[in-house]
Order: C-alpha cells, then sequence, then structure tokens
C-alpha cells in the first residue's frame, strides 16, 4: 500500500485533520481579498527608488531591518513563501545553497507576510534551526503590494534594477541564476498566477454578466499547470453552502484521499479514511501516487474543479468520482467488503482510562505515545494512519469520555497489544464488514 498525500509531505494522520480544518491548504492559497488594488510593477519596469530604499524588517540579520538597496548591484531573487508552505520549506535548502555559491553577485531574500514571532518559531524548530544563517523579510506590507500573487512560493527576479521575470520555485537553480549573471539568454518562463478563488480556467469576461449565475462546472487536467500552486479550496454558493471543490496540481492518489474523507463522514462512519481502508489494484500505482520525496512527476499531477447546484451539494462527491472514473483511466468505488482488521475492545467494567483531566495531549504514534484528556478515537485515528500496524484498527468500546493512556512506543501489533492490557484495553484481530475505498485500472474505452 502507497502512502496517501506523499506530494504534500503529509506524514501523520494529525497533520491531516489540522489541514483539513484549515481547507486542505498544501500551500498558501490567498482569498482575492488580500490581492492589492493597487498599481503593481509590470515585467520591464524600473524598480522606483522609494522601493529600493524603504525599510523592511527582518529576521536572522545583524539589524533589524534592511533595504533592498542593500542588493542594488546585484541580482535580486524575492522568494515570497510561508513558514505553513510544504513546497516553499521543500524549497529552503535550495535557497541557502545559492546563497551562499552567488553570495558577492546574487541574493535570494525570502519574503513573508507573516509576523516576526510566527517566522522565529519556525527557525527555532527542528527543521528551521538548520537555516539560521538565512535572512527573511517578515511582517511584508510593501513588497506584497508591488508584485501580487496569489500563492506561494512565487520568485520576482529583479536584475539591473528591473523587474525581469516572475517565476514559480521549480526555476530556481544555480544554472538559471548563472546564466543571468553571465548574461546569457535567460531559460526562465514567466509565470502569471491564476485567482484560485475562481474557477479553474474559467475567463475573467464571464464574471462581468451580472445577471448570469454559475450552475455547474466542471473541468479536469493532466499535467502541472503553471501559475498555481498545489493543494485545494472549497467554493460556495451565494448562501454559503459548499457546492463545489478545487484541486491544483495534485496527484491523483491525493485526490481520492480528500473524497474518501468527505464520504466517509456523510455516511456517518465513526473512523477516518485512511489508507488502510482502501485497495489499490492498479498495474503503475506511479500515475495514481507520487512515490518518492525526491522527484515529482509533473506529468501525472490533476487539476480538477466541480461545481455543482447547491440543492445538489450532497452529490458533489460522488458527481467527482463518477467524473473521474470516466476520464482518467481509473475506476474508484466506495463499498462494504469483509475486512481483516483489529478491534479495539474493552476486557473489563472497570474504568481504567477516564482523563484525570489537564490539557489535552496526543503524541500518537511517535515515541512515547501519549493521548491524554482527549476522546479514544483521536488514538484510533492516530494508529490508523502512518504506523507499521497495518490492518485497519475499528473501535467497539463504546468508550465516549476523555481518556488518558500512554504507551512506550508503538512498533509492532504484539507490543501494542501487551501495553493496552494495562488498561483494560485489548486488540483482537477479526473480520468486519468495512466501507472501502477499491481504485482499480479502467480497461473500457474512455469517454
Amino acid at each position: 500500500m502507497k502512502i496517501f498525500l506523499k506530494y504534500l509531505g503529509w506524514g501523520c494522520l494529525g497533520l491531516i485533520l489540522s489541514v483539513m480544518n484549515a481547507q486542505f491548504a498544501a500551500q498558501n492559497m490567498k482569498s482575492s481579498s488580500k490581492i492589492p488594488v493597487t498599481k503593481s510593477l509590470l515585467l520591464g519596469e524600473k524598480v522606483p527608488d522609494n522601493l529600493w530604499f524603504k525599510p523592511l524588517k527582518i529576521i536572522n540579520g545583524t539589524k533589524e531591518t534592511l533595504s533592498l538597496s542593500d542588493f542594488k548591484e546585484s541580482l535580486v531573487i524575492l522568494e515570497f513563501w510561508a513558514s505553513n508552505c510544504s513546497a516553499c520549506l521543500k524549497n529552503i535548502p535550495k535557497v541557502a545553497e545559492i546563497n551562499n555559491q552567488f553570495k558577492d553577485s546574487a541574493i535570494i531574500l525570502p519574503v513573508s507576510e507573516q509576523p516576526k514571532n510566527a517566522i522565529a518559531k519556525f527557525f527555532e524548530g527542528e527543521y528551521g534551526r538548520n537555516y539560521k544563517d538565512l535572512i527573511s523579510v517578515t511582517d511584508d506590507s510593501i513588497l506584497g503590494k508591488y508584485f501580487p500573487h496569489y500563492g506561494v512560493p512565487y520568485l520576482v527576479w529583479i536584475y539591473d534594477g528591473k523587474v525581469m521575470s516572475t517565476t514559480d520555485a521549480g526555476q530556481l537553480s544555480a544554472e538559471s541564476v548563472s546564466d543571468i549573471l553571465q548574461e546569457k539568454k535567460s531559460s526562465l518562463k514567466n509565470i502569471q498566477q491564476m485567482d484560485a478563488s475562481k474557477p479553474l480556467f474559467l475567463k475573467e469576461s464571464y464574471f462581468d454578466n451580472d445577471a448570469t449565475t454559475l450552475q455547474n462546472y466542471f473541468i479536469l487536467s493532466k499535467g502541472a499547470v503553471n501559475g498555481i500552486g498545489s493543494g485545494s479550496s472549497f467554493r460556495k454558493s451565494p448562501t454559503g453552502a459548499i457546492n463545489g471543490r478545487m484541486f491544483s496540481n495534485l496527484p491523483l492518489g491525493d485526490i481520492l484521499f480528500a473524497i474518501g474523507l468527505e464520504i466517509f463522514k456523510q455516511k456517518g462512519e465513526v473512523a477516518l479514511f485512511n489508507e488502510k481502508r482502501a485497495v489499490i489494484n492498479v498495474a503503475d500505482q506511479s500515475k495514481i501516487f507520487q512515490l518518492t520525496d525526491d522527484y515529482i512527476d509533473k506529468d501525472n499531477l490533476y487539476s480538477l474543479d466541480l461545481i455543482v447546484p447547491e440543492k445538489k451539494a450532497d452529490s458533489l462527491y460522488y458527481f467527482m468520482l463518477d467524473n473521474l472514473n470516466r476520464y482518467t483511466g481509473f475506476k474508484s468505488k466506495f463499498k462494504v467488503v469483509p475486512t481483516k482488521c483489529l478491534v479495539l475492545k474493552r476486557t473489563s467494567e472497570k474504568d481504567k482510562i477516564r482523563t484525570k483531566g489537564g490539557k489535552r495531549i496526543s503524541t500518537f504514534p511517535r515515541t512515547p505515545s501519549i493521548i491524554q484528556n482527549a476522546p479514544l478515537s483521536v488514538m484510533v485515528n492516530m494508529l490508523n494512519g502512518k504506523t507499521p500496524i497495518s490492518l485497519p484498527i475499528i473501535d467497539e468500546t463504546n468508550y465516549t469520555s476523555n481518556v488518558d493512556i500512554q504507551i512506550s512506543s508503538v512498533t509492532t501489533i504484539e507490543k501494542l497489544q501487551k501495553e493496552l492490557l494495562q488498561y483494560d484495553l485489548e486488540l483482537i484481530e477479526a473480520s468486519r464488514n468495512l466501507l472501502t475505498l477499491i481504485v482499480e485500472d479502467n480497461n473500457q474505452k474512455q469517454n
């Protein structure tokens, strides 16, 4: 079984839940209300003097502020980023390496609208502390107005005092920087970002029709789409009801995972959808999953946008599944099937797990694995995430109060079973009829 959502780097179910609660944003996709209406700088235009000398708040520098004039004789690359953007974080080692290589002639300057304390927290973390020498602008309210964008990472290349290009992070390399400095022909391709708050690829002129209401919209494309990040957002009707969903630049497996979460919710499943509730009968799984962290197969990324009438909103994800089955070459369905699983039960009526209160903690499946003052379902959902335990876990304790449980580690079923016994809990291997996502090759001719 391959890991869903690997492209976004979400390694545990807890993180998936937090991302889903934030509307599944893997990359920062700004709402259109944040896009400034003031005049922005266009390609080929000179950067005005007042911008060169504007003081910019920074972190990791020797001073509290700097200005672009500090680098006026260099190639300046502004990299708009956010500390909760997985693609931005993946780009940091490359940024640091190129800055070190071209420190006398070029500067990549990360720029974030996040407050300094949020960026400081990132650089104090396990990953960020490796890059404490990387200067970043924080609390940006200036540069974003001159270079408006809908998502991050977003790069603005300034050379010889002019805006020479706007690109995605994929075009940043030592070679592309060197070509500019040596005045060779640049390979950069300018990117015009799309507004993800509007239906994908729908012309702006459509929105000039005030008397028109969009009743239904569907588009599906395969292959990386430039100008938009990877992630998802919800569509809402004029009354505020969710009646649409957009996914952009994601493997098909990630989209199916998101559909599974919603359909499980609609079906009233106690457990959250997880990879252990999926059967993947596909000959070439690289076509639906991102199998490695160091290579992005852009040819097998999908972008999808579906909007339905509000009265059919309950069927949104079923319509989406039907369309994917019709046009992708794969057939997916949710079906109740007999499944080998681990059933969690209580061994006595003595209550050894009721919480003693205190701060809510959940560290499953890390070592040690602790759940404090939280529902038992939190532990079960975490165990159903990325753990060495391959079978799905089903909770049949009927326990509704918050619990306190501590396990030394989650390495094997046997160890977990042994440690749960001290709480009068047991995991029994059994068969249950479970709602399951089944994905197969669709060998029928596509419509």
